[in-house]
């Protein structure tokens, strides 16, 4: 049996390649640079969530970051990885929707389990500048490991099912993205989309009606040999 099952998470080496890491990393990097010139502040600054602010660009559960969802990028991401998330699940998977963070200094994921739309969930090390930084999960056995992802490492894990964090955040920087799924055939497959009409719809559309659009890309192939999503 897959650790997976046993452990309830499983770290895949060189999943995604370098190149489509750093397109990704750019993008985000692009937004939220976009995001600070227009509100008039610095370039390589952010503004943690504060509930006494209108504006934050963190979230309650990690203030000291900058939160980025559902961008058509990280989306479309998501999709494509769906025929390797089935492969190493062993399951049908509706994509429910994609999450990451650009961590700064200090930031800490406090201990926790997910919500019935992250069953399946894949954390991708995007940009982590050299710098280690252990994701830790009380397995189902009950026991303790930190997890190290280097560039284009995920690891994939029952988010609803084992406990997982973070401790501070001592380096500068570090951006990873969620990818999120539920089984199409279990008890959570009304979540497909994360309740959403389709990929890339804001948060507001949720309890739509759910059109099930599946898209797939043209110009990316998993390798199932070396288990690496490349261009």
């Amino acid at each position: 049996m897959s650790e997976l099952y046993t452990k309830g998470y499983k770290v895949v080496r060189n999943a995604v390649s370098k190149k489509l890491t750093s397109f990704v990393a750019m993008q985000v990097n692009m937004q939220k640079d976009y995001e600070n010139f227009s509100r008039g502040l610095p370039l390589n600054s952010y503004v943690a969530w504060d509930p006494q602010q209108a504006f934050s660009q963190g979230d309650s559960q990690v203030p000291h970051a900058y939160s980025f969802h559902r961008t058509f990028c990280t989306e479309s991401l998501l999709m494509t990885m769906l025929p390797f998330m089935e492969s190493q699940t062993n399951k049908k998977l509706f994509p429910t929707y994609s999450y990451g963070r650009i961590y700064f200094q200090d930031a800490v994921l406090e201990i926790h389990k997910d919500r019935p739309s992250c069953e399946y969930s894949a954390t991708i090390a995007l940009e982590t500048n050299g710098q280690p930084w252990e994701i830790y999960f009380q397995g189902l056995d009950g026991k303790v490991n930190g997890v190290t992802l280097n560039d284009g490492d995920l690891c994939i894990y029952l988010g609803t099912q084992v406990h997982h964090w973070r401790e501070k955040l001592n380096g500068n920087k570090y951006m990873q993205l969620f990818l999120h799924y539920v089984d199409k055939n279990g008890p959570h497959a009304d979540w497909a989309f994360d309740k959403r009409p389709m990929l890339g719809a804001p948060t507001e559309t949720q309890k739509c009606e759910n059109m099930i659009h599946l898209q797939t890309g043209n110009n990316v192939k998993v390798n199932q040999n070396q288990q690496t999503l490349e261009w």
